[in-house]
Parts: structure tokens; sequence; C-alpha cells
């Protein structure tokens, strides 16, 4: 491999010490604009090295056509920009640090004094380049729908939450069975409103059983009211225990909640106070908010909600959030590693952020807000994705004088 000083060496070399003010010049400023490249944190390690097999090339390419600075369609200029745009999603080893390999290797060999080479290595690349938008794709489409499917299911849980939190107001249940409603009921309901049934005869039948149970623990003062309740439980003692092994209600949860109805429905019938029952036998254990949290899932949509990008405290969280573009390339630090995503979709209904990147398989999914958190916490930051020959151009002309 060319060492990142060899151009910087050749200024000293028998032949070129000769040359003109304009060639030094160009020496100077392609020496510059390869270190540039080698100390751009957005460019790997694996592709630093092809970039530095390019110098001899590009550097023969500058000397022989004084339009290569000027001209943003030159071939040799666009490869160069191409390969950094690749090279801002690329890992240390896969599949684009393998094909630039060979592109640079194409390129060494065949380079003499015209650019038809570096001509038909851009459309190597576009070719490339088009399998790799198509698998883009394909990670994107499956990420965008497990985040829509998400926020559904998030809206759904706000439905059932409300509906039975109105019927617990409204009814003036007890605590125990406030607890059993929202540990049983409510989830069942979620997965109706998911489902967008919740003017389906199952919605309607658990809020009918949720409401013959309230009645069915009141006091009975009437004998029609006290003959009606033990008409009904039979049936009713049969629904609840049907919704409650819906629920994936545990024996233990089950035995304590049918133990106090039976000794809440003695009550009634004596007119006596309710009891309560002991609340660790029915206690569920509650599930975690599907949303709100950075995540890394799989390409398959079936995403891990609590996974490695753990959620910021909310002290640390900027409600302000930050605001980016589709296509603008992100770097997390999570866990000891380095992944890199572009934006290739907002969610319509939160505003959630998705990051893909065809060189693995896993998105990762973060809100505006978090994202801000993580990148004043050093945990991630915005890439620069300027066209790379663009800034170190830039870079190059800012440092020759």
């Amino acid at each position: 491999m060319v060492s990142e000083s060899w151009l910087r060496e050749l200024k000293s070399r028998p032949g070129v010490a000769g040359a003109t003010a304009l060639d030094t010049l160009t020496i100077d400023i392609v020496a510059v604009l390869f270190d540039y490249l080698f100390e751009d944190s957005n460019i790997p390690s694996a592709l630093k090295a092809q970039f530095g097999r390019l110098q001899i090339p590009i550097l023969k390419v500058a000397l022989l056509d004084k339009t290569f600075f000027s001209n943003k369609q030159h071939p040799a200029r666009a490869l160069l920009d191409q390969m950094g745009d690749f090279a801002i999603g690329s890992a240390e080893a896969g599949k684009v640090v393998e094909f630039l390999t060979g592109l640079v290797t194409q390129v060494q060999a065949e380079f003499e004094a015209n650019t038809e080479v570096f001509s038909r290595s851009l459309t190597q690349l576009e070719i490339f380049r088009a399998s790799w938008v198509a698998q883009e794709s394909r990670v994107c489409a499956a990420g965008a729908k497990a985040i829509l499917e998400a926020e559904r299911r998030e809206t759904a849980g706000f439905i059932a939450t409300k509906t039975i939190s109105i019927f617990i107001a409204e009814s003036a249940a007890s605590e125990t069975v406030a607890e059993v409603l929202t540990s049983y009921w409510q989830p069942l309901l979620a997965d109706l409103a998911f489902a967008e049934e919740e003017e389906s005869a199952r919605w309607t039948q658990l809020m009918g059983i949720a409401r013959d149970l309230q009645w069915s623990l009141a006091p009975k003062t009437k004998a029609e009211d006290r003959e009606k309740l033990v008409k009904l439980l039979p049936t009713l003692v049969r629904s609840v225990v049907s919704v409650m092994r819906d629920a994936q209600a545990s024996n233990d949860a089950l035995r304590g909640f049918l133990d106090y109805l039976v000794a809440c429905h003695a009550a009634a019938v004596k007119r006596d106070e309710i009891p309560v029952a002991p609340k660790a036998k029915l206690r569920l254990v509650t599930t975690p908010e599907v949303l709100g949290e950075p995540l890394l899932g799989p390409a398959n949509g079936s995403f891990d909600f609590v996974a490695n990008l753990a959620q910021p405290s909310s002290s640390t969280r900027d409600r302000q959030g930050v605001s980016i573009s589709r296509g603008t390339w992100v770097e997390f630090q999570t866990a000891g590693m380095t992944k890199r995503g572009k934006l290739t979709w907002v969610s319509p209904k939160k505003g959630i952020y998705l990051f893909t990147n065809p060189e693995h398989a896993e998105p990762v999914s973060i809100s505006p807000e978090d994202l801000a958190s993580w990148i004043k916490q050093g945990r991630a930051r915005v890439l620069d994705d300027k066209p790379l020959f663009e800034r170190a151009v830039a870079s190059a002309l800012s440092t020759v004088h």
C-alpha cells in the first residue's frame, strides 16, 4: 500500500523538483486532499487503505487534466465522491470494502493516460448501488412496518386504558376489581382495538361481563335482586374464568379472585360490606410501553423495543428534539460498538426516525427527542455527508498557501 506521505516525498525526487509552479501546486493540493481523506473520521480504516492506493492515479489525472478540480462531473472526481458516499455507511469489513477494493485494483492496473477506466468503474459502481438501494428499501420497508404496528398498538393500548378507566370511575369499582379489570380485561380490549374491532361482539361481550361482575358485587337489598344473582352466578363465573384465562392469568391469580368472588357474593346476599382480596394474588406484571425507547431490531419486522440502545433518563432528554432531513447519516455508540445508519423514513404519526444501512440488517429507530439527548451525551453524532471531494478540496485549498 502507498503510504500517506508518498505524495509529499514525491516533490523531493529527481525530475520532480524542477516541475513548474503549477504542477508543484497541483501536487500540494492532491497531497493535502489525501491527507484529509486519511484523517476523515467518516471513512473506515479499511477504506482509507483503498483511497491511499488511488494517490498515483489521481495525481496523474490532476497533472494531465487541469479541469480535474473544477469539473464536478470529471469521472475520477466522481469516482472519489461515490466511494466516499459508500464509505460513510461501510463497516471495516463487508461487501462495500470487498467491492471497492476490486474497483481500486482495476483502476491501478488499467490507468495510464486516459480516464476511460474511471468511467467504467463509475458504471460498475452504479450497478452495485442499484442492488444496495434495493436492499436498503427492503430493510426500510420492514422497519417502517414494525414502527407503524407499534404505534397502532400504543394507540390501541390508550383506547383500552381509557375505556377501563372510565368504567372503573363510573361504576365505583372496588380496588380489587379495578386491578382485575386493568390486568385482564384491558389487554384483551387493546388487542381488539389494534384489530379495529371496538364495535365488535367480543368488545360488547367483555364490557357486558365487566358490568355484570360489578353489579354482582353490590349488596342485594331486594329479594328479586338476590334471586337474579343466584341465576347469574354460574354463567358469570364461567365468563370471568374464560376472560382471565384468555388474558394469560396464572392459576394462583385465578383461584385468588374466585375465592374473593365467593366471599363477595356471600356478603352481597347478606348485605354485608364487600371484602378486599389480598392484592399479591392478583397483581399482574405490567408490560413495558411499546414506544418511547430507541431500539435496535432485525429487519424481519419483529423489533425488540427494549434492546441495545438504552433509554436516556427523563432528566437528560431534550424535548425539543433534533430535526434532520432524510438521507442524513448518524453514528451511534452503544454497548461498545459503533453503528451507522441513514435516515430513510419518519413515521407520520409520532415522527419516529428510522435509520437503515444495507451493510447490516438491523435498523435503528429513535425519537427526535431521544436523538437530541444522545447527541448531547456524545453517544451519537451527525455525519458530514457532503460530497467527499468537495470536503477534501475545501480543506486542501484552506491549507495550501
